[in-house]
């Protein structure tokens, strides 16, 4: 089972920000910034007012305003930093062609001259998610979307039942 298509720039950011969600490491990160915040306005509030009291109230004051701020922006800065980064990889921000295939091997992508294969035992998951089948590779190491518009008819349906036959049952539970 093959497809090709136009692959816009807004499909692989999605991709990549959806990666990036579910990795551990980046969960630790941005659980970094959330605890920097209240030792940066209690060090500021420290410097600034003598009272204890005072310091407890408007360090928790500042973290009911700015732990909010820092979280959506920080979904902001990591969405623009990837769409930057996938610019300057791509070489362009129009759509490229791009090929999917789905082979008794395992999942092949294509692009731009790269080809990426992942086998059907590295695979941990395929899904139908609102964007289209999403499939993850074991351990969370990569990450492939096949948009819902690529697909006619019930060839997305077709695709996922391919695909979710040949992948190996796992007993540990991981995703």
């Amino acid at each position: 089972m093959k497809i090709a298509y136009e692959s816009t720039l807004e499909e692989a950011v999605a991709s990549h920000v959806r990666l990036w969600e579910l990795s551990p490491l980046a969960r630790r990160w941005k659980l970094q910034g959330i605890l920097l915040v209240p030792f940066l306005v209690f060090t500021i509030h420290l410097i600034m007012y003598e009272g204890w009291m005072e310091r407890i109230v408007f360090t928790v004051l500042g973290c009911a305003i700015l732990i909010p701020f820092y979280l959506y922006y920080y979904k902001k800065a990591v969405v623009s930093r990837t769409r930057k980064m996938l610019t300057e990889y791509i070489g362009t921000n129009e759509p490229v062609p791009c090929e999917y295939e789905f082979n008794e091997e395992g999942l092949v992508f294509r692009r731009q001259g790269t080809e990426v294969k992942f086998q059907w035992s590295a695979i941990g998951t395929v899904s139908i998610v609102e964007r289209g089948i999403e499939v993850l590779v074991a351990n969370h190491g990569g990450i492939a979307v096949l948009p819902r518009r690529i697909f006619k008819g019930n060839e997305m349906n077709e695709w996922f039942e391919f695909a979710s036959s040949r992948i190996p049952a796992r007993s540990n539970g991981e995703e």
